[in-house]
């Protein structure tokens, strides 16, 4: 076997840290490429303030001769791109309301149609995390009383319920049937 070959036969410390670095991008990066570039411009904004940072920093160590108003100058814009690339990936990232109808008056929901918000505090009440209330939500559970019209198999085949799970839903939702 070529000595090239042994060398980099099995992953050293850098290899293993880049693999589970880059597993952790994987998954807490999201999927959509908006979301992707908003992330990047916060990033950038970040780093463009770190470097306008040094460069006043240097600038003021190095005295007024030595090319202070040319750093102070230099990290002052870097200071203002950043700014901007700070606002832009905000803006993607959580984008404001339009319309101003939607700030007004919102429809108060019927006495026999719950809000999902009374919904999950009764979930909550029951014992049960968020997570699950989230799971519960995500499979179009959205009222105490579809929640009691379900029965044990359907609630089980969820993801995050479980028999524990399953006796803290029954006893705050007993079933219909």
């Amino acid at each position: 076997m070529p000595l090239n070959e042994q060398l980099y036969q099995d992953p050293g410390p850098f290899d293993m840290l880049a693999i589970w670095g880059r597993r952790q991008l994987e998954t807490r990066l999201p999927t959509d490429p908006v979301s992707r570039w908003g992330w990047f411009f916060y990033a950038f904004s970040l780093l463009l303030g770190g470097l306008a940072l040094m460069l006043m920093l240097s600038g003021l160590q190095t005295g007024l001769h030595s090319g202070l108003p040319v750093r102070l100058l230099a990290g002052v814009g870097l200071t203002a791109a950043s700014f901007h690339f700070m606002r832009l990936s905000l803006r993607i990232l959580k984008p404001r309301r339009t319309a101003r109808a939607s700030r007004t008056e919102k429809p108060a929901a019927s006495a026999d149609q719950p809000t999902s918000r009374t919904f999950f505090r009764h979930v909550r009440a029951a014992g049960i995390n968020v997570a699950i209330a989230r799971a519960l939500f995500e499979a179009g559970i959205r009222s105490s009383n579809h929640l009691q019209q379900l029965s044990d198999a359907e609630l089980l085949a969820l993801h995050g319920v479980g028999p524990a799970t399953l006796r803290k839903l029954r006893s705050r939702f007993p079933t219909d049937h």
